[in-house]
């Protein structure tokens, strides 16, 4: 049994190595160029040891309340051309951070890609409630709407594309068709990254 384990194993890790190879390599390349020291992380209500995911173009929220997500996809169209907040996945480099949500996988986009953040801030939902009373949202007066969206404009403005050039726990949105998901755990029982460090710099 353990013997046909290693055997699944090595072929799942072989195919995860293709994967990366022939799909990811806008990805590696910038992993290489910026000579990157972390993952990009995201909890995941999954259990396999990796699939493809598809980045959803109509995602809708668990925890925003409808006027505040449809207000940030307004906002976010308007200064960076995408409603980031419902065509975008939810990562993070921080893996304390993505755990709170599933499973831990390690997230590889493939081909075309960008990432966007504010430098400022972990989480866009946990600021606004702390800055907003949303929770009582559908009886606010058309002052305190204004005052939200005043700040939220100032916000989404601050936004930059990339990942953050000193690695904080900044909230990620990943834009893009597809992304490789490996678990974390699979990854760092079979040494995944030696592998990966030989496909980057041919070690």
């Amino acid at each position: 049994m353990k013997f046909y384990n290693y055997l699944n194993e090595s072929t799942i890790s072989h195919e995860i190595m293709d994967i990366l190879s022939n799909k990811c390599k806008p990805f590696l390349r910038k992993m290489k160029e910026e000579r990157m020291s972390t993952f990009v992380y995201s909890g995941r209500e999954r259990s396999e040891d990796f699939f493809i995911g598809q980045i959803r173009k109509d995602r809708r929220p668990l925890h925003t309340p409808k006027k505040v997500h449809n207000l940030l996809d307004k906002l976010f169209e308007q200064y960076h051309g995408i409603k980031l907040r419902s065509k975008s996945l939810f990562c993070t480099i921080n893996s304390n951070d993505a755990i709170n949500y599933g499973i831990l996988y390690l997230i590889f986009p493939i081909d075309k890609f960008e990432f966007y953040h504010h430098p400022d801030i972990t989480d866009l939902l946990q600021y606004i409630r702390n800055e907003h009373n949303i929770k009582n949202i559908e009886v606010w007066s058309k002052e305190e709407h204004e005052d939200m969206e005043k700040d939220l404009q100032e916000i989404v403005q601050e936004y930059q594309k990339g990942l953050p050039k000193i690695y904080t726990d900044v909230e990620l949105m990943l834009y893009g068709d597809k992304y490789l998901a490996v678990s974390e755990k699979f990854w760092l029982m079979n040494n995944m990254n030696d592998r990966l460090e030989g496909l980057l710099y041919g070690v």
